[in-house]
Parts: structure tokens; sequence; C-alpha cells
């Protein structure tokens, strides 16, 4: 097993895991009816659907594998092109989703009636933002990803996301404004959705100025390790949300950590009962 499997293996099934108990919880708790939380289910969702699909890519680095990728692919092609759909797809979509979280944010500041509005209209809002992440993503399927040594896809990407940064820093700007006009019981109360744009946001400027850019003006890196690097990055950006809101929402960690207390709590009483009474009697 190579040390890029190793590695994914520390934290990508732990991570799997703990995505679909907080889509749960989220899902079946009367405290997470707000429109809101179903957006970040929304992200949590699409964002797992990403994730999996990427281990096909960290799976062709263990040789027996790839072959028995390859295999799959050569027998059944529509897999291969909807793995790479997927892969140029997932960006568009994630920067489609912190935009759509920043409308939200805006609309929900400035407008008494909004939270109403959105959830009389979240499933054709969902449709809407995936139908125009995946218009964003055609172009993308037919740009050269590296000519004479420089990553075109790399540069396009970086030039995507300033367009996204500066929707978004012109966004918060008119939510402050709006804002302004509210209580501050109000501010107070949009302080939680504040906290996640923001998370989010710093996860996808870590990406830009971290990781992106570096890796189309460092000519003198290897394939591998700009392969390397760009996976551990997507997966960064995949598993944002679900650990987001675990930080910034005190109510989702008392639930989660609650139900991890009693089962330990549960699987220490079993251990305790007395041999004698584990013993079943002859009928």
């Amino acid at each position: 097993m190579t040390v890029l499997m190793l590695i994914w293996m520390s934290y990508g099934p732990i991570s799997i895991a703990l995505s679909v108990v907080i889509f749960c919880i989220l899902a079946v708790s009367l405290k997470f009816k707000s429109i809101f939380y179903r957006i970040v289910q929304f992200d949590i969702l699409m964002n797992t659907v990403f994730y999996v699909n990427c281990i096909t890519y960290k799976l062709k680095t263990i040789e027996e594998y790839h072959r028995v990728l390859l295999l799959i692919f050569e027998s059944y092609p529509s897999l291969f092109i909807l793995r790479e759909g997927l892969s140029f797809w997932a960006y568009r979509f994630q920067c489609s989703s912190l935009l759509l979280k920043c409308i939200f944010r805006f609309t929900y500041a400035k407008y008494p009636f909004a939270a109403e509005i959105w959830k009389k209209h979240y499933r054709l809002i969902m449709v809407s933002t995936i139908f125009y992440s995946i218009l964003l993503t055609i172009p993308f399927v037919f740009i050269t990803k590296e000519h004479h040594g420089f990553d075109y896809y790399a540069f396009t990407m970086n030039i995507e996301t300033v367009i996204y940064l500066l929707l978004t820093i012109y966004l918060g700007r008119l939510t402050k404004l709006s804002l302004k006009k509210r209580s501050k019981r109000f501010a107070e109360s949009i302080k939680k959705l504040n906290n996640y744009i923001y998370c989010d946001l710093f996860i996808h400027g870590v990406a830009f100025f971290g990781v992106m850019i570096p890796k189309m003006l460092s000519f003198e890196w290897t394939e591998e390790t700009k392969d390397y690097i760009l996976t551990f990055t997507v997966d960064a950006i995949n598993l944002a949300s679900t650990y987001i809101i675990i930080i910034c929402d005190s109510n989702l960690r008392k639930i989660l950590f609650c139900h991890t207390k009693k089962l330990t709590t549960s699987v220490f009483q079993v251990s305790a009962v007395p041999v004698s009474k584990l013993i079943v009697s002859p009928q």
C-alpha cells in the first residue's frame, strides 16, 4: 500500500461515516428545522458523493486496483464518463453552493420574509443550483489541462475562484449594510450562519492562495507531487462542510458527543454484568 493510501485510510473512512451521521442528525432532530440546515445537508450529500468519486483516483496508485479499474472502465465506458464528469463538476458545484449560502445570508438579513420564500422554493433553488453549476462545468471539459508546461486548467480555475471571491465579498458588504437596519438580537441570531460561511471561505482561500496558485507557478514540481497536493486539497474541500458545521454549531456537538458518550457507557455496562447473570439456566 502506498503512502498516499495509508494517509487517506487514516481519515477517509472515518470522515465518510461522520458525514453520514451528521446528515442523519440534521434530518431527524427537531432542533434543526431551519432552511439553513437543509442547505448544509445538501452540501454534505453532494460533497460526500464527490469524495467517494475521488477514491477511484486514489486507488489507481495501487497497481492491482489500477488494473481492475481499467478493466471496469473498459467494460463500462459510461462509468468512466461519470467519474470524469463528477470530478469536473465538483469544484463548480462547491463554488456555486458557497455563493448560494452568501445569497441566502444576504436575503435573510435584508428581507424579514426571506426565510419563508426559501422554505417554499427550496427544491427549485437546489435544482437550479445544480443546473447552473453543470452549465459552468461544460467549458472546462474542453480546456487543455497543460500546454508547453503551462497549466491552463489551473489558470482558468484561479480566474473562476477570483470571480467567486469578489462576488462573496460584495454580498458580504451588502449583508453588513442590511444588518445595520436590523436589531442586535437578529444580528446575534445570524452569527452561526456567518461563522459557517467564514470557515467555508477560509478553506477555499487556503486552496486558492496556498495550493492552486503555487501549483500553477511551480514548474519544477513533478506531476506526482502536483497530483498528491491536489488530491489532499480536494479532500479538504469535500470534507469541509461536515467538519465546519460541527465546529460552528454547539447544538449539533452536544447531540453528537452525547450519543457517543451513551454508546461508550452502554458498552462498559455490558462488560460489567456478573458472569453468573449471563449464564442461561437449563430448561
